[in-house]
């Protein structure tokens, strides 16, 4: 006792330092950092780097050093406490920066697919950028900003976008996603880092100028419309909820398991007893994440899983949920949400809504009802297009009062991917999607206090963004009766406890009928 410590040495980074492990028999030092980089520093000689790797790492710390600190812009961070309800990871561990209200510092968040919420992991204290120009592959901007992006194996990797002054951000926002050969869905939340980063104000698809809200609809025996109410929560504008956990060897291990349990008491001439080898090949590809943009999936494989959901007889929902958790992984492979694999994601879609909508499927069915609304939220994700929305929807609706936290989450999951199809939809949206979007969300409302703030708060920003397109489409005579039973359903709850962002949504709801 009584020992003194003291600084004995400062190991330089590029960037911020996310996590230190310690070995303690060797006293290694391994260190995680923002560039995506695992370094380990040693004292043991045998071990030390060559002349080559650390003139890298030499190299890459002088360079940070004579940028100056990491810059955040803070004023430009979503909202802790307002924000991160509407808005989800792309990926298991992901960070994200928000700004918190209270003192107005940043702070650096992780997402978790399990529980689908934001973990806080520290306070980031970096200033505001002075000058943000640049060049980008050669080419001089008025503003150059890093985007950071999640690649396959849970590492993030930062681009940089050019924007000139006075430029549409959403060309801006599309040349960056055709560049990089990124999701489409991420369009709105490009464009809308632009805004913010760039001082802009909204500007929209076309370059007009406006709030978030949509135009009024217009009509040929008025010269005038209403104008659009100023909205905080709605429309939806953050990407689409993936439920990507479980991408694991462990995981789709045990998946296969009880898949290979199940078509053991199978005739040898069953579909899915008969492309076991072929599910073992999908899982590996499905591994590995590094080679998505090269690989495809086993054709025979994807048969075996439409077929097995397609035999109710053969397959009962009980032993069948296995099946629909490995679509759940297959569909956000990119083989499998473009091309001809979109249709093989719309059929099993359509298979799992069948077996949902089943009697052998109770709302108490937890298992069925995890991994099929998993899986519908995912297609709704990977190719919104192709999928069924008003059918996802009316499955979902059947297990809208569960019980279960997970389910609920799912529930929620469904509803705002949905609603984000609708408003990414460049033709008039579907009256029978909007109805069944509205009735799910009065079958939550009538729940009440089942619902945790997060998956409420979800389904009223999904059921406003519904209200939103309907506007924007001039549909305000489609779906009156559902609307109006969501309407209503949302006039007699009570939303106390469930947080300022669903008060806020509720509030969005109420300008847009005004």
């Amino acid at each position: 006792g009584g020992a003194a410590w003291g600084h004995a040495q400062t190991l330089v980074h590029p960037g911020c330092v996310w996590a230190v492990g310690c070995d303690a028999e060797t006293g290694d030092l391994a260190s995680a950092c923002h560039d995506g980089t695992l370094r380990i520093f040693t004292r043991r000689a045998s071990a030390v780097a060559g002349g080559e790797e650390i003139a890298a790492w030499e190299a890459s710390v002088a360079a940070a050093a004579s940028s100056g600190r990491s810059k955040v812009d803070v004023a430009s961070l979503p909202s802790w406490e307002a924000d991160r309800f509407n808005m989800s990871g792309p990926s298991e561990g992901h960070v994200q920066l928000f700004r918190r209200e209270e003192d107005g510092v940043a702070i650096a968040t992780q997402w978790s697919s399990a529980s689908g919420t934001w973990t806080v992991v520290g306070v980031v204290a970096d200033g505001p950028s002075e000058d943000d120009s640049g060049m980008v592959d050669g080419v001089k901007f008025d503003h150059v900003y890093p985007i950071e992006i999640d690649v396959p194996g849970g590492s993030v990797k930062t681009l940089q976008i050019g924007y000139n002054t006075g430029m549409n951000p959403f060309v801006a926002a599309q040349t960056f996603i055709d560049k990089h050969e990124l999701d489409q869905g991420y369009l709105h939340q490009v464009a809308d880092y632009i805004s913010k980063r760039a001082g802009a104000g909204g500007v929209t698809l076309g370059g007009a100028a406006s709030s978030s809200a949509p135009p009024a609809p217009t009509s040929s025996s008025s010269s005038s419309t209403p104008p659009a109410p100023t909205l905080r929560r709605l429309p939806y504008e953050g990407a689409p909820l993936r439920a990507d956990s479980g991408l694991a060897r462990a995981s789709l291990d045990k998946i296969l398991a009880r898949i290979d349990a199940a078509a053991a008491s199978r005739p040898a001439t069953d579909a899915v007893r008969t492309a076991l080898p072929a599910l073992r090949d999908l899982c590996d590809v499905l591994l590995r994440t590094s080679r998505y943009h090269s690989s495809t999936l086993p054709q025979p494989a994807l048969d075996a899983l439409l077929a097995g959901l397609r035999a109710p007889a053969a397959w009962p929902s009980a032993e069948a949920f296995p099946l629909a958790d490995l679509c759940r992984l297959a569909a956000l492979h990119p083989d499998a949400a473009g091309g001809a694999g979109r249709q093989w994601s719309a059929d099993a879609a359509g298979a799992v809504c069948d077996r949902c909508a089943g009697d052998d499927v109770p709302p108490e069915n937890v298992p069925v009802a995890v991994t099929g609304l998993r899986f519908l939220a995912n297609v709704l994700a990977a190719c919104p297009a192709e999928a069924d929305a008003a059918r996802f929807l009316t499955a979902a609706d059947k297990f809208a009062a569960s019980p279960n936290k997970t389910v609920r989450l799912c529930v929620s999951a469904v509803a705002l991917n949905a609603a984000h199809a609708l408003r990414a939809r460049t033709a008039p949206s579907p009256p029978d999607a909007r109805a069944a979007l509205y009735r799910l969300a009065a079958s939550v409302l009538r729940a009440g206090r089942v619902y945790e703030a997060e998956p409420a708060t979800r389904v009223l920003v999904a059921c406003g963004t519904g209200l939103w397109v309907e506007r924007r489409d001039g549909g305000a005579g489609t779906a009156a009766a559902e609307r109006d039973a969501a309407v209503a359903a949302l006039r007699a709850a009570d939303l106390a406890g469930f947080g300022t962002a669903a008060t806020e949504a509720a509030e969005d709801i109420g300008r847009l009928l005004a």
